[in-house]
């Protein structure tokens, strides 16, 4: 009996760090190469037993492009077995592309989405008309520029005008589970983050009606499938080595990540 205990004592124990693998997508403006480097994700996640992959998507380019390259990114990357994916902002939106669209359900067990703007985001709305109108010098215009590059053309994809007509098309599958994580922040804002551009950005949302948002999109917007809750930083910190006084910084958000796939 000793002995038998003791091996499904091994069985569990290799159960439970025998994790499926993880693909991360990052968000528009920023390119892979960043988080092998600049914000090394892998050894996050590999002292909780998950194999991490970065899947080389465009820095700037359409839902659908990226979702395609994607599709080929896990293909090469996991050509065999079950994996979860992790988006980041629109990247949230090109996994969801790339699961209705390339049949990615067979083997993608889960897509956790971070502050993805599922039904779109107002600073879209707004830089798409100033843009429409010639008004490049705009300052929303130009805090766009710093941080997205002159191709701003994938914006209009995150108005909420083309996120209802996405959704309408783009829905769940239902071998997949959907999770997501929601952030805002704290007001005094200049207090909470460093970013001058970033608290530009959150007052234009909040004076569209949208006050509890990350500097890019509101709450509300980024809720999809299974909430794991909404939580203090900015767009920047809450995958990138930046400072967030008060709230989450990225390790803390993917340590929520981690725990919630240790479920499966």
């Amino acid at each position: 009996m000793r002995f038998i205990f003791c091996v499904l004592c091994l069985l569990l124990s290799f159960s439970a760090w025998a994790r499926f693998p993880v693909v991360f997508v990052h968000g528009l403006g920023i390119s892979a190469g960043a988080y092998d480097s600049l914000a090394p994700l892998k050894e996050l996640f590999q002292k909780h037993g998950y194999e991490l992959y970065i899947a080389h998507t465009p820095a700037y380019d359409t839902i659908e492009q990226r979702a395609l390259v994607l599709k080929l990114e896990v293909e090469k990357l996991i050509p065999q077995g079950y994996y979860h994916l992790v988006g980041h902002s629109m990247g949230g939106l090109d996994s969801r592309f790339a699961i209705h669209k390339y049949n990615l359900g067979q083997r993608c067990l889960s897509l956790t989405s971070l502050a993805s703007p599922h039904y779109g985001t107002p600073l879209a709305s707004l830089v798409v008309k100033l843009l429409h109108a010639g008004k490049t010098s705009h300052p929303l215009v130009q805090n766009f520029t710093k941080l997205f590059g002159k191709n701003l053309n994938p914006i209009k994809q995150l108005t909420p005008e083309h996120t209802s007509m996405f959704n309408q098309t783009v829905q769940n599958d239902r071998r997949v589970r959907y999770f997501s994580m929601s952030f805002y922040i704290p007001k005094p804002i200049a207090i909470h983050s460093f970013f001058p551009s970033i608290w530009f950005l959150h007052s234009v949302i909040e004076n569209e009606g949208e006050p509890l948002n990350d500097g890019m999109v509101g709450v509300a917007s980024t809720i999809w499938g299974e909430s794991l809750g909404v939580f203090p930083s900015d767009h920047l910190a809450e995958t990138g080595p930046f400072p967030f006084r008060g709230g989450l910084n990225r390790e803390e958000v993917f340590e929520k990540v981690i725990e919630n796939l240790n479920s499966f």
